[in-house]
């Protein structure tokens, strides 16, 4: 299996309680915040997964695809865009 590195950013405050609880719950050896950062970021990816699978309605939403609807469509498919990927089943139109 590949791994991949992802840098984000924490508050002190979030950095010390994910840290503390990630070895309070897998330990104090290597891997640990590893480990805890992943199942965090899988549930994360599961929770807003079945939150958005309504919202495609059978339509293709890889990036690429939606990308190029984008360039195609002009300015209202990218309000519609936008509000796609917040999560916004309903988008004012400003540019016609």
């Amino acid at each position: 299996m590949k791994l991949a590195e992802i840098k984000i950013y924490l508050d002190d405050e979030l950095d010390q309680r994910f840290r503390r609880l990630a070895m309070n719950v897998y330990g104090y050896g290597r891997g640990s915040i590893s480990k805890a950062g992943s199942d965090a970021l899988a549930k994360w990816c599961r929770d807003h997964e079945a939150a958005t699978e309504p919202l495609s309605h059978g339509l293709d939403t890889t990036p690429e695809a939606v990308n190029t609807m984008v360039k195609e469509d002009g300015p209202k498919t990218s309000a519609l865009h936008s509000g796609f990927l917040r999560g916004k089943t309903e988008v004012s139109q400003t540019a016609s």
